[in-house]
């Protein structure tokens, strides 16, 4: 959601990369098998007239693409909407603090909480260096730092739960959550090929076009490769 992504100080927009880079080696491996399974394909008896008995992948490769269409529709959709939410705000958001130190609200309620704590413990640490004639106005002092910081956490907390109430207000938090969904279905759709266990050449064949076809092909971890490459054995093989 828009609003808890800001509290913890995720950006509206932000482009993760992906841990691992392409590897062109691992693309070549894949497609060799794919293309041994193609080869063998056309030599794979079907068990009966009208049974598919690559029925199966076929679904989930086309439940696939309708995943991972409808998550590029959503994130497109989101984009635009963080656009038309930036324009609408205008400007940036600053969170003033009793200090005269001001915030960015991108940078979100933890990490400016966090960042002011550090403030305040360097204070009170200075507080205590100081010379004072009676011990009970250090503790005076110090009391009055902490009571400070704790009416700054208090603004702090309703600035960004304006922030949030004009997020949802505006749709945007919406959004954020039907692009979340619609990224974890793609995913969830891509583990299912994945992990589909081929029976025959020629599922493996569909199987392996399917994957190559895709983008993550050139990213997937060393797990999801061993993953893919284990749904090819047997079961008692597989482990």
């Amino acid at each position: 959601m828009a609003a808890d992504a800001l509290s913890r100080g995720a950006p509206l927009r932000a482009h993760v990369p992906h841990p691992n880079p392409p590897d062109l080696g691992r693309r070549r491996m894949l497609s060799g098998i794919a293309a041994l399974a193609a080869a063998a394909a056309p030599g794979v008896a079907i068990a009966a007239e009208g049974d598919d008995p690559c029925a199966e992948i076929k679904a989930l490769v086309a439940a696939y693409e309708a995943a991972d269409a409808e998550d590029d529709r959503l994130a497109l959709k989101l984009w635009e909407t963080e656009d038309a939410y930036q324009a609408h705000i205008g400007k940036r958001q600053h969170i003033p603090t009793s200090i005269g130190k001001f915030f960015e609200a991108n940078l979100g309620r933890d990490a400016i909480k966090k960042e002011l704590a550090k403030i305040y413990r360097a204070h009170l640490f200075h507080v205590g260096r100081h010379h004072m004639p009676d011990d009970s106005l250090v503790a005076y002092a110090k009391e009055a730092i902490r009571l400070n910081q704790d009416r700054d956490f208090d603004a702090i907390d309703r600035a960004f739960d304006k922030i949030e109430a004009d997020i949802d207000a505006f749709g945007l938090s919406a959004v954020q959550r039907a692009a979340g969904e619609a990224k974890d279905a793609r995913n969830a759709a891509f583990d299912a090929i994945c992990s589909y266990r081929c029976a025959t050449m020629e599922q493996a064949a569909i199987k392996m076009r399917a994957l190559l076809a895709f983008h993550e092909i050139d990213a997937l971890s060393e797990e999801r490769v061993d993953e893919i490459l284990r749904s090819f054995l047997p079961i008692e093989d597989a482990a």
